[in-house]
């Protein structure tokens, strides 16, 4: 199902004026603390000490941050403790963390999955951007 879904949001990006990309979670993740160290910002560590559920605010926020830094060609080359998503429920960026980026211009998207976390970015067509 998600390759699937990668494939149709890869053909979406290179024929639209926007840019989308697709990221899913669908297993456990043993130490969020750890992770969150290295790939959330201060605000987001903040947020996630008082989640009422952790690991699924990490998972929200880790599919957010990933589908966004995909959609900019960037992957795991963004400078990522200095993009912030929401993670709760509702999906948000709320500092794009790359120059030339604003967050105004982007709308993160959860999708419904039964069995994974899923979040959709949506901005502007990047004519510069990376290979995918």
């Amino acid at each position: 199902m998600v390759e699937t879904a990668n494939r149709c949001s890869r053909a979406v990006a290179d024929t639209s004026t926007s840019t989308s990309r697709i990221a899913a979670v669908t297993r456990p993740v043993p130490d969020v603390e750890s992770l969150a160290r290295l790939v959330f910002s201060d605000a987001e560590r903040d947020e996630l000490e008082h989640a009422p559920d952790p690991v699924l605010a990490f998972l929200n926020g880790w599919t957010r941050k990933e589908a966004y830094v995909k959609a900019l060609g960037l992957g795991l080359t963004a400078p990522l403790t200095e993009i912030i998503v929401s993670l709760s429920e509702r999906a948000a960026l709320l500092s794009a963390g790359v120059r030339g980026q604003s967050a105004s211009n982007w709308r993160l998207l959860n999708v419904p999955h039964p069995r994974a976390l899923v979040a959709v970015a949506l901005g502007p067509h990047l004519e510069s951007a990376g290979p995918r």
